[in-house]
């Protein structure tokens, strides 16, 4: 299988999750394209060292990796285009504690189907006592930049080399992935030492660069018009689906790469239509991106392929 990797995100935990990338690379034919941000003192949540990435640590990544190109974040260049964002003024906004009756999507053993992206009967109109929001729209455009930053250069060397690929996968600097060898397998978990989210230790660090040899990949050919992913869920009046890890074929590689490009007409469109009061914003929005253009969804573990993040701390540790 030809497999192109869009790598993308902070350093972070690398040190432990390269080991599967290097495990993947020795086991596929993969090109990597890589986005690498070497800010991480803004994070959603501050589960990450915040020190800044320094250019021996960049450097190394780069050697380790040998990506066929890479992009290294410019605040500038990101400012540009940030900057022209306007988020427009609330439209119709679902009370704080309002949950949905409707069946939004269905589901079988490989396929979700979106009916609606939220439930459109209970939104009401403003004025409204209290609005209350999750999304911190500059963090959600810096992750998509980058990501953005990779399907271009996918798209620029499959335009100067004329390359195909099986499988194009989206996967974060700090993420394992891994397939199944039988149903009741489910490595590397069962091979962590310590409880989840502190994997991120010395020991496992050291067992992961012993055993990564052992890791397998399942890489299949992907279905037409489709995107794979993990999970899709309501929340209470919408449907949030997992933008942590993707993957799909060569058929998405132009649509899935304007998905930054329309990502601020999407969070207006939402704010219009149906205000986000809880969590997973970033979720829907993809959900909306996915429904306007007509996407098919599947789980990806319907195709063997499963993947985490790897966090550097525990979220109630107090970090500074």
């Amino acid at each position: 299988m030809k497999v192109a990797i869009l790598l993308w995100g902070q350093y972070r935990t690398f040190d432990l999750t390269k080991w599967a990338l290097k495990s993947l690379k020795e086991k596929h034919d993969c090109d990597i394209f890589m986005g690498i941000d070497p800010n991480q003192s803004i994070q959603n949540e501050y589960w990450n060292s915040k020190e800044t990435t320094n250019k021996n640590i960049l450097d190394a990544t780069i050697n380790f990796v040998q990506p066929k190109q890479y992009y290294i974040f410019n605040e500038s260049e990101f400012y540009k285009s940030y900057n022209n964002f306007e988020l427009c003024e609330y439209g119709k906004i679902p009370p704080l504690n309002a949950t949905s009756n409707e069946k939004l999507f269905t589901q079988t053993d490989t396929h979700w189907k979106i009916h609606k992206p939220f439930d459109d009967s209970i939104s009401v109109n403003l004025p409204i006592t209290k609005i209350q929001g999750y999304q911190n729209t500059e963090i959600l455009f810096r992750q998509h930049f980058l990501v953005n930053k990779c399907y271009k250069m996918l798209i620029n060397h499959i335009e100067s080399t004329k390359t195909e690929y099986d499988i194009i996968i989206r996967l974060r600097l700090d993420m394992i992935m891994w397939s199944r060898r039988n149903p009741y397998q489910d490595f590397p978990l069962n091979k962590f030492i310590g409880p989840h989210p502190n994997f991120y230790k010395e020991d496992n660090i050291n067992l992961f660069k012993s055993i990564y040899k052992d890791m397998y990949f399942d890489i299949r050919k992907q279905n037409y018009n489709t995107l794979s992913t993990c999970k899709m869920a309501t929340i209470n009046t919408y449907i949030a689906l997992s933008d942590d890890f993707w993957t799909h074929g060569m058929d998405l590689i132009e649509k899935m790469s304007k998905y930054y490009e329309n990502l601020g007409d999407i969070m207006n469109q939402v704010r219009q239509e149906h205000h986000l009061q809880h969590w997973a914003n970033s979720e829907h929005y993809l959900l909306r991106y996915i429904f306007n253009n007509n996407i098919e969804v599947r789980n990806i573990h319907s195709q063997n392929l499963y993947a985490m993040i790897i966090r550097e701390f525990d979220k109630k540790k107090d970090i500074q």
